[in-house]
Formats: structure tokens, C-alpha cells, sequence
């Protein structure tokens, strides 16, 4: 019989403090777990369970937590959930939040000393990677796991209801936006190898939104900084 084929979680944010999924907060896994469970029973033709379970971005929170927060909290949720529900492979997909997992994960891939030294960088498949499974996938579990970011060639992106709630450090341009504009980016993902071009690009971008609300765009120096902190600029690792 045939399974739910594929279930995608993203923005969970373990880990951090103020979030719903906080381990001893106010927390609402039981009802997330709960959620996801009638999704995955079976019925119609289906059995029980889900043959992937995709993990799409900021499921650990290694921004607004530690790093044993983050990971402490991404493994009771999975412990949770994966006691319920029989899961056949998950996927994961790194996003700002928990770049630096992905930092850490591509570095043991290659057998590299820094992340400059990691290249590919988004087109890489990493089967069994040890550090996720070490710290966030529960020992019980006895599925596949496999780190994916495969990136490549995406020209005309288009974005819709770009910074709703004001994009972190940049509330204003979120206020002015709302969801009212349609920004559309002509670039190609391979610029994600590239941090001084990414840079340059985000600056440009920033720039042009500021202008076109008659406001007087941010210091670079302030963007760079922004950019370093979610990941996106890694300096390279010095001996």
C-alpha cells in the first residue's frame, strides 16, 4: 500500500525562547504532533506513516539560541513526532536560521578545515550526515537521512509579499511594503558561492527600496553586518 508521500516542515525555529515550540514554555508540540499525525493516517488506499519528511528551513533556531538549545529542542520535537509517526527518509534543508549546521555539516563532508575551502556549496547531497543525526534525529529512529541544498541556475525569481512584518533590522521598508508590492529579482542562485557578490547584490536591493520610499538607505557597513548574522557571510577561518 502506498503512504502519505511527502510532509514539509519549515521556520519551526527550536530553540528559540519566545517561540510556541520551546521545550518548557508555552510550548504546543503535543498539538503540532497531534496535527501532523492525522495528516499521516492512513485511509483511502493509504497506509499509516510518511515516506518523506522534508525539513525546509530554520527548523533549529541557531540565531536567537545556543547552539544546545537549538539542538536539544529539534530533538525532543522529533522525538515527539517520530514516536508517532513512521517516517521512511527525512530531508533536510538548511535556511538562515541554522546556516551554520550547514557550515559545520558541509566542513565533515568535504574533510575541510573551513567552509571557504567547501565548493560546491549549493549543489551538494550529503547522505547520512553525522552532526544532524548526532544532535537533533533521536537514537530510536531508523529511517535514511540525507542533507540536501541544491541551488542552481534560478534566473526571473519572483518574490511575493517580500517583508510583510518588516524584515528583522529593517522594519520601516516592511511597514512601507506590506503586501501591497511585487518585487521581481532577475539574478541566479549561484551567487550563494560568492559572499562579496551576495553582499553587493543585497546592498544594491536595500538601496533601491530605501530610494523609492524617499528614505535615506542604510550605511553599508549596517547590511554587512545583518548579512554575517544570518548566516549568508561566512569570513574565511584564519590558522
Amino acid at each position: 500500500m502506498k503512504k502519505l508521500k511527502v510532509l514539509a516542515l519549515s521556520d519551526l525555529h527550536l530553540g528559540e525562547p519566545e517561540g510556541l515550540l520551546y521545550n518548557g514554555g508555552a510550548n504546543i508540540i503535543d498539538t503540532a504532533v497531534t496535527k501532523i499525525v492525522e495528516l499521516a493516517r492512513g485511509g483511502n488506499g493509504l497506509e499509516d506513516g510518511i515516506e518523506e519528511l522534508i525539513l525546509v528551513g530554520d527548523i533549529a533556531d541557531l540565531s536567537e539560541a545556543t547552539e544546545n538549545e537549538a539542538y536539544t529542542n529539534t530533538r525532543v520535537f522529533l522525538t515527539a513526532l517520530l514516536g508517532k509517526v513512521k517516517v521512511d527518509k527525512i530531508i533536510y534543508i538548511p535556511g538562515n536560521h541554522d546556516h551554520h549546521l550547514w557550515v559545520e555539516m558541509l566542513k565533515a563532508h568535504y574533510g575541510k578545515g573551513s567552509y571557504d575551502e567547501c565548493v560546491p556549496k549549493t549543489i551538494v547531497v550529503i547522505p547520512k550526515p553525522k552532526l544532524l543525526i548526532e544532535n537533533c534525529i533521536p537514537d530510536s529512529y531508523q529511517g535514511g537521512v540525507e542533507g540536501y541544498l541544491l541551488l542552481t541556475n534560478v534566473e526571473g525569481v519572483t518574490i511575493n509579499r517580500i517583508m510583510p512584518q518588516g524584515w528583522h533590522g529593517f522594519p520601516e521598508v516592511g511597514k512601507c511594503l506590506l503586501n501591497k508590492y511585487r518585487l521581481d529579482i532577475s539574478t541566479n542562485t549561484s551567487i550563494l558561492n560568492e559572499p562579496m557578490t551576495l553582499l553587493e547584490m543585497f546592498v544594491e536591493l536595500i538601496n533601491k527600496l530605501y530610494i523609492g520610499f524617499n528614505m535615506a538607505p542604510p550605511k553599508k557597513e549596517l547590511l554587512e553586518a545583518f548579512l554575517k548574522d544570518e548566516g549568508w557571510l561566512v569570513e574565511k577561518e584564519t590558522n
